[in-house]
Protein backbone atom coordinates (compact mmCIF):
# COMPACT_ATOMS: atom_id res chain seq x y z
CA UNK A 1 0.00 0.00 0.00
CA UNK A 2 1.34 3.36 -0.70
CA UNK A 3 2.14 5.46 2.65
CA UNK A 4 0.99 8.60 1.86
CA UNK A 5 -3.14 7.11 2.44
CA UNK A 6 -1.63 6.75 6.29
CA UNK A 7 -0.80 10.05 6.65
CA UNK A 8 -2.90 12.37 8.45
CA UNK A 9 -5.98 13.64 6.80
CA UNK A 10 -5.24 17.60 5.25
CA UNK A 11 -8.33 18.64 6.66
CA UNK A 12 -6.26 18.26 10.18
CA UNK A 13 -4.21 21.47 9.06
CA UNK A 14 -4.99 25.21 9.43
CA UNK A 15 -4.73 27.10 6.07
CA UNK A 16 -3.47 29.83 5.48
CA UNK A 17 -4.27 30.69 2.07
CA UNK A 18 -6.99 29.39 -0.61
CA UNK A 19 -8.95 29.80 -3.55
CA UNK A 20 -11.03 27.95 -6.32
CA UNK A 21 -10.27 28.53 -10.11
CA UNK A 22 -13.20 27.97 -12.83
CA UNK A 23 -12.56 26.99 -16.01
CA UNK A 24 -12.24 30.46 -17.90
CA UNK A 25 -9.26 31.49 -15.50
CA UNK A 26 -7.65 28.02 -15.99
CA UNK A 27 -8.09 28.44 -19.66
CA UNK A 28 -6.17 31.86 -19.39
CA UNK A 29 -3.61 29.80 -18.03
CA UNK A 30 -3.00 28.25 -21.52
CA UNK A 31 -1.55 31.78 -22.71
CA UNK A 32 0.20 33.15 -19.16
CA UNK A 33 -2.52 35.28 -18.85
CA UNK A 34 -3.84 34.57 -15.75
CA UNK A 35 -0.49 34.61 -13.32
CA UNK A 36 1.05 36.10 -16.01
CA UNK A 37 4.19 34.71 -18.63
CA UNK A 38 6.88 34.31 -16.07
CA UNK A 39 4.63 31.97 -14.42
CA UNK A 40 4.63 29.12 -17.03
CA UNK A 41 1.98 28.10 -19.26
CA UNK A 42 -0.80 25.23 -19.33
CA UNK A 43 -1.50 23.33 -22.10
CA UNK A 44 -3.60 24.18 -24.84
CA UNK A 45 -6.76 23.23 -26.40
CA UNK A 46 -7.96 19.32 -25.72
CA UNK A 47 -4.87 18.79 -24.04
CA UNK A 48 -5.63 21.22 -20.92
CA UNK A 49 -6.97 18.17 -18.55
CA UNK A 50 -8.60 20.59 -15.78
CA UNK A 51 -12.31 21.87 -15.76
CA UNK A 52 -11.97 23.64 -11.85
CA UNK A 53 -9.37 23.44 -9.37
CA UNK A 54 -9.29 24.58 -5.66
CA UNK A 55 -5.98 25.08 -3.83
CA UNK A 56 -5.19 25.43 -0.48
CA UNK A 57 -1.78 26.75 1.60
CA UNK A 58 -1.03 25.49 5.00
CA UNK A 59 0.18 26.89 7.89
CA UNK A 60 3.24 25.41 9.20
CA UNK A 61 3.25 21.74 10.45
CA UNK A 62 4.88 19.46 12.17
CA UNK A 63 3.81 16.50 9.23
CA UNK A 64 5.95 19.37 6.56
CA UNK A 65 2.42 19.71 4.76
CA UNK A 66 2.40 22.53 2.52
CA UNK A 67 -0.83 22.39 0.67
CA UNK A 68 -3.77 20.69 -1.25
CA UNK A 69 -5.15 21.08 -4.44
CA UNK A 70 -8.35 19.51 -5.67
CA UNK A 71 -9.45 19.49 -9.37
CA UNK A 72 -12.15 17.99 -11.98
CA UNK A 73 -11.54 17.17 -15.39
CA UNK A 74 -15.38 17.09 -17.61
CA UNK A 75 -15.66 13.83 -19.92
CA UNK A 76 -18.54 12.45 -22.63
CA UNK A 77 -18.84 9.17 -24.35
CA UNK A 78 -17.53 11.54 -27.09
CA UNK A 79 -14.05 12.74 -25.34
CA UNK A 80 -11.40 12.64 -28.07
CA UNK A 81 -9.32 9.94 -26.38
CA UNK A 82 -12.40 7.58 -26.03
CA UNK A 83 -12.65 7.39 -29.56
CA UNK A 84 -8.69 5.58 -29.96
CA UNK A 85 -7.89 3.89 -26.52
CA UNK A 86 -9.38 1.05 -27.01
CA UNK A 87 -11.08 -0.13 -30.30
CA UNK A 88 -14.91 -1.08 -29.12
CA UNK A 89 -13.24 -0.86 -25.49
CA UNK A 90 -12.77 2.80 -24.16
CA UNK A 91 -10.91 3.76 -21.32
CA UNK A 92 -9.08 7.14 -20.33
CA UNK A 93 -5.40 6.45 -20.48
CA UNK A 94 -3.69 6.14 -17.45
CA UNK A 95 -0.54 8.38 -18.83
CA UNK A 96 -3.64 11.24 -19.47
CA UNK A 97 -4.25 10.57 -15.89
CA UNK A 98 -0.99 11.20 -14.89
CA UNK A 99 -0.85 14.54 -16.86
CA UNK A 100 -3.61 15.30 -15.42
CA UNK A 101 -1.99 15.62 -11.94
CA UNK A 102 0.75 16.89 -13.01
CA UNK A 103 -0.79 19.84 -14.81
CA UNK A 104 -2.29 20.61 -11.39
CA UNK A 105 1.21 20.35 -9.77
CA UNK A 106 2.56 22.95 -12.25
CA UNK A 107 -0.72 25.29 -11.51
CA UNK A 108 -0.74 25.19 -7.79
CA UNK A 109 3.03 26.42 -8.46
CA UNK A 110 1.77 28.88 -10.12
CA UNK A 111 -1.16 30.02 -7.84
CA UNK A 112 1.70 29.40 -4.95
CA UNK A 113 3.22 32.70 -6.52
CA UNK A 114 6.25 30.03 -7.65
CA UNK A 115 7.92 31.85 -11.22
CA UNK A 116 9.43 29.99 -13.96
CA UNK A 117 8.57 27.04 -16.63
CA UNK A 118 7.55 23.89 -14.75
CA UNK A 119 8.61 20.12 -16.11
CA UNK A 120 7.69 16.49 -14.67
CA UNK A 121 10.56 15.04 -13.18
CA UNK A 122 9.94 12.47 -11.30
CA UNK A 123 7.03 10.06 -10.34
CA UNK A 124 8.12 7.78 -7.64
CA UNK A 125 5.00 4.94 -7.85
CA UNK A 126 1.77 5.04 -9.73
CA UNK A 127 -0.69 2.66 -8.95
CA UNK A 128 -4.08 2.23 -11.11
CA UNK A 129 -7.19 0.87 -9.45
CA UNK A 130 -10.10 0.97 -11.46
CA UNK A 131 -10.71 2.78 -15.08
CA UNK A 132 -12.62 5.57 -15.87
CA UNK A 133 -14.68 5.04 -18.80
CA UNK A 134 -17.26 7.01 -20.70
CA UNK A 135 -19.98 5.22 -18.83
CA UNK A 136 -18.65 5.31 -15.33
CA UNK A 137 -19.92 9.20 -15.00
CA UNK A 138 -18.61 12.38 -16.28
CA UNK A 139 -15.54 13.32 -14.25
CA UNK A 140 -12.77 12.47 -13.23
CA UNK A 141 -11.38 14.74 -10.04
CA UNK A 142 -8.03 14.37 -8.45
CA UNK A 143 -6.47 15.61 -5.68
CA UNK A 144 -2.45 16.51 -4.84
CA UNK A 145 -1.16 17.19 -1.57
CA UNK A 146 2.02 18.82 -1.73
CA UNK A 147 4.51 18.07 1.04
CA UNK A 148 7.07 19.89 -0.38
CA UNK A 149 8.00 23.74 -2.08
CA UNK A 150 11.54 24.28 -2.42
CA UNK A 151 12.88 27.35 -4.07
CA UNK A 152 16.58 28.51 -4.78
CA UNK A 153 17.75 31.30 -7.26
CA UNK A 154 16.14 30.04 -10.75
CA UNK A 155 15.10 26.66 -9.62
CA UNK A 156 12.38 25.36 -7.59
CA UNK A 157 10.81 22.35 -6.80
CA UNK A 158 7.30 20.86 -5.65
CA UNK A 159 6.85 17.16 -3.99
CA UNK A 160 3.58 15.51 -3.34
CA UNK A 161 1.55 12.86 -3.76
CA UNK A 162 -1.91 12.53 -5.35
CA UNK A 163 -5.05 10.40 -5.84
CA UNK A 164 -7.54 9.96 -8.62
CA UNK A 165 -11.41 9.03 -8.33
CA UNK A 166 -14.49 9.22 -10.26
CA UNK A 167 -17.32 11.70 -9.22
CA UNK A 168 -19.05 8.69 -7.21
CA UNK A 169 -15.54 8.17 -5.23
CA UNK A 170 -14.47 5.27 -6.78
CA UNK A 171 -10.88 5.12 -6.62
CA UNK A 172 -8.86 5.14 -9.88
CA UNK A 173 -5.23 5.86 -9.25
CA UNK A 174 -2.65 7.04 -6.85
CA UNK A 175 0.85 8.73 -7.13
CA UNK A 176 3.68 8.86 -4.84
CA UNK A 177 6.91 10.55 -5.21
CA UNK A 178 5.52 13.24 -7.48
CA UNK A 179 8.42 15.89 -8.58
CA UNK A 180 8.44 19.01 -10.74
CA UNK A 181 10.72 21.49 -11.83
CA UNK A 182 10.15 24.87 -12.34
CA UNK A 183 12.86 26.87 -14.19
CA UNK A 184 13.06 30.76 -14.93
CA UNK A 185 14.18 30.99 -18.22
CA UNK A 186 16.92 34.10 -19.27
Amino acid sequence: MIKFFNTASALDYAIEKEQALEEPQIRDCETGGLFGPEFGKLPNGRFLLINRAYFQKYEKNEDGVYGRAVAEFDYTPETWFFKNHFHEDPVMPGTLQIEAVLQLAGLYLAWAGIPGVGRAREVGRTVFYDEVRPDTGSKFCFELLVTKIQGRGKLSFLAGNALGCLENGVRVMAMEGIKLIKAIRS
